[in-house]
């Protein structure tokens, strides 16, 4: 999966956006779309938003993530096991922190998102 594809992925499963068309100007790109908790919409240019190779976005999914209930570990310095220098994961009440939703990469806004995806993915699944 390429970082585009984990872009849109996390944008779909873990923000919980939709992505369409800009409602006035139909020559731009696709945004993402969220509802706001006073009910109005919010867009983002899809092209602007990259949590897998930008640390403010990807800390946004972990923001999104503990709003979900989930707890966050982010350690470095991995390298010497050969799975990438960045470790994340997630974990809450029903999962405890034993790796089953933890994962490596070689930065820390990759890691964060690949463990999200995985975390999440327990909801198709039945996991979580």
């Amino acid at each position: 999966m390429d970082n585009r594809e984990t872009d849109r992925r996390i944008a779909e499963k873990v923000m919980v956006w939709t992505q369409r068309p800009h409602p006035y100007y139909k020559d731009q790109k696709k945004c993402w779309y969220k509802t706001h908790k006073h009910g109005w919409m919010w867009k983002i240019n899809c092209d602007d938003w990259q949590p897998s190779t930008n640390i403010a976005h990807a800390f946004e999914v972990v923001e999104k993530m503990r709003e979900k209930g989930w707890t966050f570990s982010l350690c470095n310095n991995n390298e010497a096991c050969g799975q990438g220098d960045s470790s994340v994961e997630f974990w809450n009440d029903s999962h405890s922190m034993d790796g089953e939703f933890m994962k490596f990469a070689d930065t820390p806004a990759m890691a964060i998102c690949l463990a999200a995806l995985e975390a999440v993915k327990g909801k198709d699944d039945g996991r979580i």
